[in-house]
């Protein structure tokens, strides 16, 4: 243990060449430890507090992409169940302009919203993940981005969508919309299929995600 200051003085005094010695000792645990002693015990209890809260938003965060995620596959789920389904066992005629007048509400909802900010929630989150902790968690949330894109946004984007607006440029009950709606139910529903897959999967990925934080 290093000497007070009372006992170098008096070391001084007594033995000088002794004190410059543990003057010098002294100076070189201070150097070492600007404290003078041990960090206390509640800093380290305070530095793994700000780490754990850390780690609860990221768990946090997680598990709202699963929730998000899983309500956009609910709805891609009834389509492919029972909706696409009704429609084709319907008139021709009556299925198509139901569709029609599906595809027209659906643009001012906040399903789509929540569709297109996926897009761009999940990579900038799984890119924070991999920079801030690293693990099984990064690893998981890359895969869960690696999913959503390719098996729902891009399907979307390239699939349904552009499937869509054919389809709203036709009228319900001409020739061309009955031939193509036989092309258009079977093909828009298969496509269906791999968006609800595709939300399940990210959701269970993230679900991990969150489990895999001690």
């Amino acid at each position: 243990m290093a000497p007070s200051a009372q006992n170098l003085s008096r070391m001084v005094k007594n033995r000088p060449f002794k004190a410059l010695g543990s003057a010098r000792r002294f100076s070189h645990e201070a150097a070492d430890d600007p404290f003078g002693k041990e960090p206390p015990p509640d800093a380290c209890k305070v530095r793994a507090g700000r780490q754990s809260v850390t780690h609860h938003w990221i768990v946090y965060a997680c598990m709202v992409l699963t929730i998000w995620v899983a309500l956009v596959g609910g709805v891609f789920k009834a389509f492919s169940e029972f909706i696409m389904s009704a429609l084709d066992r319907a008139a021709t005629e009556c299925g198509i302009e139901a569709m029609q007048q599906i595809n027209r509400s659906v643009l001012r909802t906040e399903f789509v919203a929540a569709i297109v900010a996926l897009s761009v929630v999940s990579p900038l989150f799984a890119a924070y993940c991999f920079l801030a902790v690293g693990g099984t968690a990064s690893v998981l949330t890359a895969l869960a981005s690696g999913i959503y894109w390719p098996s729902v946004f891009l399907v979307t984007v390239f699939g349904n969508v552009p499937m869509n607006k054919r389809l709203d440029g036709l009228a319900p009950g001409s020739a061309e919309a009955r031939k193509y709606w036989a092309i258009y139910a079977r093909r828009w529903t298969l496509l269906n299929h791999w968006r609800t897959v595709g939300c399940l999967a990210t959701s269970i990925a993230y679900a991990l995600a969150a489990l895999s934080f001690p």
